[in-house]
């Protein structure tokens, strides 16, 4: 059995855990343990935080002191980073790293997890995987993961920018659903009807999704939590720094800042 070490158990880390526990020899490298037990696996994932620094782009600096300070043989990173992320960690420190979209939800509601929407706590629900990376490094990701998940699991081998960026284009686009949503349900209040009953009216037309449709709390609009008001801020900045100011996602943060300072 292959050893493997997942570094950082927060709830990405958990449910990697949870997947993998019953395959793998697995190893859970905490905050204040040793590197040692990182360069003793024979895979690491990390699964650590990337948050939002104060100028809105995304800090990568724990996912950086991982890959400088430990040394197993390869790397599969959870964590969202941002485009070119994995290229430049890869050429600063001459090692196999190999980058994975995670999509494990936050939502305490219930997910009909069978219609292909992924599941937010059990990964042996999910039916694709996406791995970016060179593609002999790719391989070996798909080997791992097959042998928990099945031949019906879609196995997406790319390169390692393209998984970066899909990542970011799914969190931000179910943000921007949201605003959207929240943002119109002001506008049917405005004109005295009842946004259920607007809401069920427009789902009729098959175009259109229930995903991010449902406002809970005239007093809980907006988005939040831990993913979609970061990643959308890194991959702002990330284009901006990049020679494009996006209007259409700054107006999504400011029109989701608008909808936070209307709850009550």
């Amino acid at each position: 059995m292959k050893t493997i070490c997942i570094v950082g158990k927060g709830y990405v880390g958990a449910a990697m855990e949870n997947l993998l526990k019953d395959h793998y020899n697995i190893t859970i490298k905490e905050i204040d343990d040793s590197y040692d037990i990182v360069n003793q696996s024979d895979v690491a994932i990390v699964c650590v935080p990337t948050n939002k620094k104060e100028d809105g782009t995304c800090d990568t600096s724990i996912v950086e002191e991982v890959i400088k300070e430990s040394n197993a043989p390869i790397y599969l990173i959870k964590s969202a980073i941002p485009p070119k992320t994995t290229e430049y960690l890869k050429l600063k420190y001459n090692k196999r790293i190999v980058v994975s979209p995670e999509y494990i939800g936050e939502g305490k509601y219930f997910v009909p997890y069978w219609k292909g929407i992924p599941h937010p706590t059990d990964m042996r629900m999910h039916d694709f995987q996406i791995f970016g990376g060179d593609r002999e490094d790719t391989q070996i990701m798909v080997d791992l993961f097959i042998k928990i998940l099945g031949p019906y699991c879609r196995f997406f081998q790319t390169d390692s920018r393209t998984a970066e960026l899909v990542k970011y284009m799914e969190n931000s686009y179910l943000a921007m659903k949201v605003v959207f949503h929240h943002e119109y349900s002001r506008i049917v209040k405005l004109f005295d009807r009842d946004y259920r009953e607007v809401r069920e009216l427009f789902l009729a037309d098959r175009r259109t999704d229930r995903g991010s449709s449902a406002t809970f709390d005239d007093n809980n609009l907006g988005f939040g939590g831990k993913c979609l008001p970061k990643d959308i801020s890194a991959i702002y900045q990330a284009a901006k720094e990049n020679g494009f100011d996006s209007k259409l996602f700054k107006q999504i943060m400011e029109t989701n800042e608008d909808l936070k300072k209307s709850n009550g």
